[in-house]
């Protein structure tokens, strides 16, 4: 049912590789609104093509990614 869905996380978060148990129990309670466990931990999951405001960097420039100070913050962030 899930499938799909589970397979675009894998894909956009996981570097397709597969998703494993725990997780795929939270994020299917997750999608069927079943939040109470999640938000008991403090999780939060973001859906396909969400960002979490920490690793947005749609601010920059293209002038503000070129340069040694933005290739040290690229390889920090990796």
């Amino acid at each position: 049912m899930y499938d799909e869905r589970l397979a675009a996380f894998s894909r956009d978060r996981l570097d397709g590789r597969p998703v494993p148990d725990d997780l795929r129990v939270l994020l299917i309670a997750q999608w069927e609104g079943r939040t109470d466990l999640a938000r008991l931990l403090g999780l939060e999951f973001f859906e396909p093509g969400e960002v979490h405001p920490l690793l947005d960097t749609s601010y920059l420039t293209p002038a503000g990614t070129r340069g040694p100070a933005a290739a040290g913050r690229q390889r920090r962030r990796r």
